[in-house]
Formats: structure tokens, C-alpha cells, sequence
């Protein structure tokens, strides 16, 4: 089975320091690491001080999945920062919302739909149960214009 990972250092967390790294071999280094494997691999790593990034596959594309959900929540947090929406802002949920039979969120239980539910509470079903609905009801009112 070829399985297909991406792999980001902003997403993991690791620090990465590319003048003391050398990015040709910290590419070389993995490289060696994935190679013969049966897998599609993509690693990009950015350099904040804008010296250098590595990407490997870097022009591929992948299906983001649940990891998506994580970038999403990112975007609405600052929105959050920005002042531009509120937690307590409610979100108006209609049945046609509900296009997938399964959903953690509660207005998935009124087969009316037509309920509105917290910012919050839809953030927190989209990243703590990985809530495909809510992540698309988030992504059409913030990150759609």
C-alpha cells in the first residue's frame, strides 16, 4: 500500500536552524532517510530570518485530511486576535450544512437543522473531534470571501 505523508517543521514544532544546519545536507539526510520507501514523502521547512527553506516534493500536491484542521483553527485564532469575529459569535448551522450523515456537532442532532451554535464550540468540535462539518462551516464563514 504507497502510503503519502507531509511533513511541516511548523506543524511538528521543530526548530530548525538553517545556518547551523547546512541545508544541503539536512536534505541529503533526509533524503537518505525516506528514500525506498513506499510512500510519497513532502518535507518543507521555512527559515523565519528568511536566510534559506528546504523542500523536498515541495511542488506536489497532497490531500491536507485532518491536518488541514489545524492550519484552520490557526486562521480563525487570529481573526480572534484581530478582533474581526468573537467566540461567542453565533454561527447559523442549516441542514444542508450536514452533507456527511456523521458529526460530533450538537445541531447534528436537530434533523431540521437551523441551529446556531458558539464560534467556540464549533471550533472545538472541528480540532478535538476532528469534526469535518464543523471545519467546512468554519471555512466558509472566515476564510471565504
Amino acid at each position: 500500500m504507497l502510503k503519502t505523508f507531509c511533513i511541516s517543521s511548523l506543524f511538528l514544532g521543530l526548530p530548525v536552524s538553517f545556518a547551523s544546519a547546512q541545508p544541503a545536507s539536512l536534505q541529503q539526510s533526509i533524503n537518505e532517510v525516506i528514500k525506498g520507501k513506499n510512500a510519497n514523502v513532502s518535507v518543507a521547512m521555512y527559515d523565519f530570518s528568511g536566510k534559506d527553506t528546504l523542500s523536498i516534493n515541495g511542488n506536489r500536491h497532497f490531500p491536507m485530511q485532518a491536518v488541514f484542521k489545524f492550519h484552520l483553527a490557526l486562521a480563525v485564532l487570529n481573526l480572534l486576535d484581530l478582533d474581526k469575529c468573537s467566540f461567542q459569535q453565533k454561527i447559523l448551522i442549516n441542514k444542508k450544512d450536514f452533507l456527511q450523515k456523521y458529526s460530533q456537532l450538537p445541531a447534528h442532532k436537530n434533523p431540521k437543522g437551523n441551529v446556531k451554535l458558539l464560534l467556540a464550540e464549533i471550533l472545538r468540535y472541528t480540532i478535538l473531534e476532528s469534526d469535518n462539518i464543523g471545519c467546512s462551516i468554519l471555512f466558509r464563514h472566515y476564510l471565504v470571501i
